[in-house]
């Protein structure tokens, strides 16, 4: 189904989907142009300068029809730029290029993230499960993950952006020579510019190369971390090495809480609750939370 929206005197676009890949792409007009498989249903909203946008899998007897992939539910987007986006996105991979925008919000579940040449003031995702690859330029940028790895690359100067997430390999590359970077970790190895940090049980370390003038803060659990000056000469000067005293169990713990549960689906909120209400077997929850691609929320139904 294909279809345009106007956007004129919107400011903010955001868009809460549920349906297979995601591609999102400029539009050089002032309409936001859709086209969605046939399994999908589409509803907007316009409040103010904001246009609310939401992408649903067709349904029957109030549950999501459970027919992902290829055409049927598959969602393509043109969006003006120069808007503040708040995505909300599921099941699927994500394809996102070529946008600036002066607020972006990323949220979603499961599937691989691509974006390229991101530029906005400032960016903030939130993401469960999948491979992240991210080329952006931002003034501040926030990066919480669960699980799998992580490819940034930051351009331009002046930034500040954090990293946190449970597990997963995490490689930064920077436009810039001069960064103030802080690592925090339980296990996995750390190089800078190809030079060895540390290796096995990291803890905390504070370094900085060429003046320090961009802070880059990487805090993951398990996996390993490696960072890529501009020029990749640097002069790396390590201002602080210290193991941390908490527990490894509390931080697992306390990182895994702030990047899982946080994020649920309202979908997934309706099986729980139906199973509270013994409604549905457990067995009959999970395999629906399953059908919906979101397995790794299982744990859900104990909370």
């Amino acid at each position: 189904m294909k279809g345009q929206i106007p956007t004129e005197g919107i400011k903010r676009v955001s868009i809460d989907g549920f349906g297979g890949d995601v591609r999102i792409l400029p539009s050089e007009g002032n309409e936001l142009v859709y086209n969605i498989g046939g399994g999908l249903e589409i509803q907007h909203e316009i409040r103010e300068n904001s246009l609310f946008l939401k992408i649903r899998s067709k349904s029957v007897l109030g549950i999501p029809f459970f027919n992902f992939g290829g055409s049927n539910g598959d969602i393509e987007l043109y969006i003006p730029r120069d808007r503040s986006l708040d995505l909300n996105l599921k099941s699927g991979d994500i394809f996102f290029t070529d946008y600036r925008g002066e607020n972006i919000s990323l949220k979603a579940v499961s599937g691989d993230i691509n974006i390229g040449r991101l530029l906005c003031n400032s960016f903030q995702a939130h993401l469960t499960s999948g491979d992240i690859d991210i080329d952006m330029e931002t003034k501040k940028g926030s990066l919480n993950f669960k699980s799998g790895d992580v490819r940034i690359f930051l351009r331009g100067e002046d930034w500040s952006v954090d990293i946190s997430g449970v597990s997963g390999d995490v490689d930064v590359d920077t436009e810039t020579n001069s960064i103030d970077l802080y690592i925090k970790g339980i296990s996995g190895d750390i190089s800078v510019n190809n030079e060895s940090i540390g290796t096995g049980r990291i803890g905390n370390k504070h370094l900085v190369t060429d003046g320090g003038r961009n802070r880059l803060s990487i805090n993951v659990i398990s996996g390993d971390v490696s960072v890529k000056t501009g020029k990749g000469t640097g002069e790396i000067k390590i201002l602080q090495q210290a193991q941390t005293n908490r527990p490894e169990s509390q931080i697992s713990t306390s990182i895994e809480n702030d990047t899982a549960i946080s994020y649920i689906p309202e979908e997934v909120k309706k099986v729980r609750d139906m199973y509270r209400a013994g409604k549905l077997s457990k067995e009959d929850a999970m395999s629906l939370i399953d059908a919906m691609g979101y397995g790794g929320l299982n744990n859900i139904l104990e909370e």
